[in-house]
């Protein structure tokens, strides 16, 4: 399985997105980062929370094996 990321962007969202990694809604005007990337040959177009983007980041450093998550499956990291 391969991953190539062509992209990635921060925006400021001007409509609702769903959150890859956690599932939950990117609201209107909150900051979210955009990935664009071909996994397996398919393109994969994925909206995250920022601290959801630092926790898919952070799980792919942690387990170097891995090449993909369980889509809206993961905690939305909670910053205090």
């Amino acid at each position: 399985m391969s991953y190539t990321q062509l992209r990635h962007n921060w925006h400021r969202a001007r409509k609702e997105h769903t959150c890859v990694w956690c599932g939950e809604t990117i609201h209107k005007g909150n900051l979210y980062d955009r990935v664009v990337g071909v996994y397996d040959g398919d393109l994969q177009d994925n909206c995250f929370h920022p601290e959801c983007r630092l926790a898919c980041e952070e799980y792919f450093r942690n387990n170097p094996h891995e090449d993909s998550f369980e889509l809206y499956e993961q905690e939305r990291p909670k910053y205090e």
